[in-house]
């Protein structure tokens, strides 16, 4: 799935047809989706790292995994004019993953272990999930810009995948402030970008990296500057970040 379109219509074209078994649409959409894959694989490999360390402890002296959080603001699509839940596919494919008993990643979670947030999440339902992944029943939470707004996941979180980004600093601020915060029981806490090459996911990254600075710089000095929380994209500066022609690169220049 392409970002920026508010269509959400513009899909990667090596995503093979879609057909009526789930399953094989939410392999064909995530294994052909490297953030996406990337996300899950390094949630999987954690659980798996927990259970790994749990070996041969009794039970009650265990320690229980930590949740994880991955974060992606377009959750639906429409691909061959049918529309589909992106939570959903990537929900799937994990719930499979972990019933296939050739798979190493068997038994390490269970369908009502993963959640996802959007929008349209009633309060009562948004509530019950976040419980729930407090209390360590939920492991895997996937959310839009839902989880920014007064959801404070800290108790029990100590990865979060940003698949990817708002162009906003001070939403990113927010976004990170939900497990990176005070409260976090864990020794170490992580935020993970996920990016990709050849994309301009690095270049919008790195603007966001210097604007954030600036925004904490602000808030320490209380001096405002409007234009140092302004996010700008200059089309020449794209160009010379997406190409790899050395030719083409001193054209440009």
């Amino acid at each position: 799935l392409i970002s920026g379109n508010k269509e959400k219509t513009l899909m990667n074209p090596l995503l093979p047809e879609f057909g009526k078994n789930e399953s094989a649409n939410a392999k064909n959409f995530v294994e052909q989706s490297s953030k996406i894959l990337y996300s899950i694989t390094c949630a999987l490999e954690l659980l798996l790292h927990h259970q790994k360390e749990n070996e041969g402890i009794p039970e009650s002296e265990q320690t229980p995994p930590s949740g994880q959080v991955m974060y992606l603001n377009i959750y639906n699509f429409t691909y061959g004019g049918i529309g589909y839940s992106t939570f959903d596919l990537m929900k799937k494919y994990m719930e499979d993953i972990c019933a296939d008993k050739k798979s190493k990643y068997f038994g390490l979670l269970t369908p009502d272990q993963i959640k996802y947030l959007i929008s349209d999440t009633p309060d009562k339902e948004k509530e019950k999930i976040k419980d729930g992944f407090l209390s360590g029943e939920v492991l895997i939470l996937i959310g839009t810009e839902t989880i920014k707004e007064g959801i404070n996941l800290q108790a029990n979180a100590t990865v979060m995948y940003v698949i990817n980004s708002e162009f906003s600093p001070v939403k990113v601020m927010q976004l990170q402030g939900r497990i990176w915060r005070q409260g976090n029981k864990w020794e170490n806490c992580f935020i993970i970008n996920v990016l990709a090459r050849r994309s301009l996911d690095a270049f919008v990254y790195s603007k966001l990296d210097l604007k954030i600075t600036a925004v904490r710089e602000m808030l320490d000095s209380d001096v405002y500057e409007m234009d140092a929380t302004q996010f700008t994209m200059d089309a020449n500066q794209i160009k010379v970040e997406l190409t790899t022609d050395v030719e083409q690169l001193v054209k440009i220049g």
